[in-house]
């Protein structure tokens, strides 16, 4: 994979190459790798409200993107990476990730895609993700394993 550099634009963080043309636009949720104490490091970009952006890794680390970051796109696949993530990630690094995030639904749930909450995490590795459907708004809660996280819900950008 060639390297690239981080830059930021029109409101959205991309990455250029080294003629400073424009290759990616990155987006929330997105995986790709960025030299972190001379290494390369997979990370997840993810939202922190009111537009800032920061990166993840695979252990919980958080960090803000810097302009003419050395980033390049991941080796992997992206389903491989977000299972390598769920396997290497402890349940107290899941909470700091996922609780209280508001999210959206990868799966029709309510008759279609829904909004929620991630309430908790349990001790026993279960997901309770909750949201109130568009018809009756009566709250509803439901319930999977955290190794599923990546296949049922997506973080959404924060309003």
């Amino acid at each position: 994979m060639s390297e690239m550099r981080i830059d930021y634009g029109d409101g959205a963080y991309t990455m250029g190459n080294e003629r400073d043309e424009e290759v990616l636009v990155l987006s929330v949720g997105q995986r790709f790798e960025v030299m972190i104490h001379g290494e390369w490091c997979q990370v997840r970009l993810e939202s922190g409200g009111y537009r800032g952006r920061y990166y993840v890794t695979a252990t919980g680390e958080r960090g803000r993107l810097a302009l003419c970051m050395a980033a390049r796109l991941c080796q992997q696949s992206h389903e491989g990476s977000v299972q390598q993530d769920m396997a290497t990630m402890s349940l107290e690094q899941a909470r700091a990730i996922w609780v209280g995030k508001q999210v959206k639904s990868l799966v029709p749930l309510a008759c279609g895609v829904v909004r929620g909450v991630v309430r908790e995490i349990t001790q026993r590795g279960y997901v309770v993700f909750v949201y109130s459907p568009c018809l009756n708004e009566v709250a509803v809660m439901v319930s999977f394993p955290f190794e599923r996280i990546g296949d049922v819900l997506e973080v959404r950008h924060a309003v």
